[in-house]
């Protein structure tokens, strides 16, 4: 937001990026050129006006005796304008990367991208995002894993998924690579010994976890049976007590039997 005076018009630069222009336009210094938007600063001559942009760019409108709105090239990274009666001064922002892409409006000052490439919209530029360690790049393309669409294998069932986000393949049975397809991937299941520990049960080699499905089995990763010590749980047995109870409830049902069968003779 601000003001600025010219000699005979005024201008005011709104919260919203657009430019006011009042007073006196035999040149058209109040006529703002369209769009008017997008603007961070504001400059009024002798009957012409400047407007700089937020990209870094300047525009000029009303009189040009002495080519003062002609803003010579390359018009970018003006960071500061001024007006004077016949001609305009303006400071540009230093490019230390050479990218064309002055450093107050880079988003990686540091180390050139021209393209600006920002995948997560966070500020920082995907350049310095994957130099400075915040992003990893498995295939160095300059695309941060965490944007890039690859293949995902699910390790538990061989089955292979494609454009998933490395977020979204996570886990301990999962593996993604970065910018691949399924054909390029070899997705095959982790086998290992399966051992039932029910009372019949018995040991498997070469099965997935997902087959090594049963409330009894344990499965072992890349183990063997040979290698396993697959302990079955023990048939249940009947007790001494349970047994002296059973015994009385024989004898009861005997006793019951018996005097039914003298009752009826």
């Amino acid at each position: 937001m601000g003001v600025a005076a010219g000699d005979h018009h005024s201008l005011g630069l709104k919260a919203d990026g657009s430019i006011v222009a009042w007073g006196y336009n035999a040149y058209d210094q109040t006529n703002v050129p369209a769009p008017n938007a997008d603007f961070i600063g504001i400059a009024a001559g002798y009957n012409y006006s400047l407007g700089l942009k937020a990209d870094g760019a300047i525009v000029g409108w009303g009189a040009n005796y002495y080519g003062q709105t002609d803003v010579p090239a390359p018009n970018s990274g003006f960071v500061v304008i001024a007006a004077g009666v016949g001609q305009i001064v303006a400071i540009r922002s230093p490019d230390q990367d050479s990218d064309s892409v002055h450093d107050a409006f880079d988003n990686c000052p540091s180390l050139a991208n021209p393209n600006q490439a920002d995948c997560d919209s966070d500020g920082i530029g995907d350049a310095c995002a994957i130099a400075e360690g915040g992003s990893p790049d498995a295939n160095a393309n300059g695309i941060p894993d965490e944007c890039e669409d690859g293949a995902c294998c699910n390790l538990l069932t061989g089955a292979c998924t494609e454009a998933v986000l490395d977020v979204a393949c996570s886990g301990n049975h999962r593996s993604w690579m970065e910018g691949a397809v399924c054909v390029d991937v070899e997705c095959d299941a982790d086998t290992g010994a399966c051992c039932a520990h029910d009372p019949f049960g018995g040991c498997t080699d070469g099965l997935t976890q997902a087959d090594c499905d049963c409330p009894t089995c344990e499965w072992v990763k890349l183990g063997s049976c040979s290698d396993l010590d697959c302990i079955h749980t023990a048939i249940p047995t009947v007790s001494s007590w349970g047994l002296a109870i059973l015994s009385l409830l024989l004898l009861t049902g005997a006793k019951i039997a018996f005097g039914r069968r003298t009752q009826a003779q």
